[in-house]
Parts: C-alpha cells; structure tokens; sequence
C-alpha cells in the first residue's frame, strides 16, 4: 500500500509541474513582451526564499513542505494576464489610468481562474498558494496596492517575497517603454520602496544577498 501511495504522490506531483509549466508557457505566450519574466521571477524568488528561511525569526512562518508548492506556483502568478485585451497587454508604451485599471483586473481574474479549479477538483495546498499568489502579488506593503488594499502582514509572508522577486525581475527586463535598469540601480529602487512598497526586513534581507541576485542576472543575460 505504501508502495502505491509513493508512486501516487510522485505522479500528483509530475502533474503539478506539468500543470504549471503550461500555464505559464501560455501566460508567456500571450504576454510576450516580458519573455522569460515568469522562469526569472521563480528563480529571484527562491533565492530569497531561501534566505528567508533561514532566519530564527521566520522558522514557523514557513512550512517547509509547502516550499515546492511555492516554487510551482510562482510561475502562476500572472495567469490571469489571459484575460487582459491585446491592446492593453502589448502596448508599447506606458498605460493610461483606464487602461491601468483594465490591467489591474489580471489579479482578479487569476483568483478566479484557480476558485474554478478549486470547485471542481477540491481544496488543495498547492491551488491555494497559487490562488493566493495570483491574487495578492501587487499588494503593498502600506496598504496602497490592490486588489484587497491588504497591509503589512495581512499580506501572507510568501507574497511579500514574490513581490520583491517580481518587481526585480521587471526592473531588470527590457520592457518596451524601457530599457533594463543595472542591478545596482534596481537594488537602489527597492531600497526606495521599503516600508512603503515591501516588507522593510524582506528588504534588508534581499541587500544581505543582492550578490546572489546579481549572479543570477548575469546568468540570465548570458
């Protein structure tokens, strides 16, 4: 029996991966100008995950057996991009406040997206830290982002480290309204947000690290 449920949970799993890397390869798809945004931003975010966890004052804040979970979700963040008009989604410059509002629906729309997989197939860890991860993402940490206007630690602790993962990736990017910013200068923008934008300690654990960050960039762009 144990022997059966190993080759079950290794295959749930093999689908959960499959799972996440196609929906992120479609979200890519139709979000071409930011290619590569959703692999970057997993790989920025296990860094500093990591780093997270290691800290005393984090060590019940973060299960590790939903660590995994996390990592496939963190693709999934932008699913509800899918639903964004194409005029909206690949104008080449920068969005009107109508057109900011449309875009700003794409958290919306992701919760959405994984509530119907939840109602259909049940209640599981890894579809509510995807659900969770696609619906808060461009909270702040002052309470001004959306969707909810969440603050401080309202916000669960593994989308606070999205956020900056998220934001440094697209700093980073070329983007077709911008050029790539340095990682130096990215850093310095970030610092900028702290206790506004971000979790002031995330922050102060993510300059701890920054090296780590800029290595992965260099291997990006390699």
């Amino acid at each position: 029996m144990d022997q059966f449920s190993h080759i079950d949970k290794s295959y749930e799993e093999r689908l959960q991966d499959a799972i996440s890397m196609s929906f992120a390869e479609l979200v890519e798809f139709r979000d071409e100008t930011t290619g590569g945004h959703l692999k970057n931003t997993t790989v920025y975010f296990r860094l500093l995950l990591e780093e997270v966890i290691k800290q005393e004052g984090y060590k019940d804040s973060i299960d590790p057996l939903d660590v995994k979970d996390m990592l496939r979700s963190v693709p999934l963040h932008d699913i509800g991009k899918i639903g964004i008009k194409d005029d909206i989604l690949h104008k080449s410059s920068l969005l009107n406040n109508q057109e900011y509002e449309s875009m700003k629906k794409h958290t919306i729309l992701g919760r959405q997206a994984f509530d119907k997989i939840i109602a259909q197939v049940g209640e599981t860890r890894w579809l509510l830290l995807a659900r969770n991860m696609a619906y808060y993402h461009h909270e702040n940490w002052d309470g001004t982002g959306y969707p909810e206007g969440l603050k401080g630690e309202e916000i669960p602790l593994y989308v606070r480290v999205l956020s900056i993962a998220d934001v440094y990736d697209a700093l980073t990017s070329w983007r077709s309204y911008k050029e790539p910013y340095s990682h130096h200068r990215a850093i310095e923008i970030i610092k900028e947000g702290k206790g506004t934008i971000f979790d002031p300690d995330l922050v102060d654990l993510l300059i701890k690290i920054n090296e780590q960050f800029e290595q992965a960039l260099h291997r990006k762009d390699a």
